[in-house]
């Protein structure tokens, strides 16, 4: 599957803070903005993540998550249910975790938010990295919680 182009940074802002917190009100209803280098970039799991579902729109920009009821008091809802807009969320289909985010730049991949259960990972189900294994394989997994993709370089005790 090819996936959008875009990159997903890690979970923190400048002065080492929690970026979906405290940059929540620029951020679109994709989850993202750019960078002072105008690169734009995901600190979060994004409904706009996968080509042709959830958000996902070649031709026009996403609006504010500030302007839209919900995005800025139930991130994590809104981003999982689609419930900005009627369109169907990229993380619907809880099959397979909801598929395949991205790759991490240690070769580990990152896969949706949804345990082997139909629900969002809890914290007892992963390690500090925001990693478990699946399969024998060690995957990096969405979360509802900070550090909600990638926490550091996994696997981690």
């Amino acid at each position: 599957m090819a996936l959008s182009g875009m990159y997903i940074y890690n979970s923190l802002a400048g002065g080492n803070t929690d970026a979906v917190e405290d940059e929540l009100k620029t951020l679109d209803t994709c989850i993202s903005h750019p960078s002072p280098f105008g690169e734009i970039h995901y600190h979060y799991w994004s409904p706009c993540i996968k080509p042709n579902v959830g958000f996902w729109d070649n031709k026009n920009a996403p609006s504010l998550c500030k302007d839209e009821t919900n995005c800025l008091t139930d991130t994590p809802t809104v981003v999982a249910t689609g419930s900005v807009n009627s369109q169907t969320s990229a993380y619907d289909d809880k099959c397979h975790n909801g598929g395949l985010l991205g790759l991490a730049r240690d070769g580990h991949i990152i896969v949706g938010p949804w345990n082997a259960d139909g629900h969002h990972w809890g914290c007892d189900e992963h390690d500090v990295c925001n990693g478990t294994f699946i399969d024998g394989q060690y995957v990096y997994v969405a979360t509802t919680t900070f550090p909600y993709v990638v926490g550091c370089w996994g696997p981690a005790a």
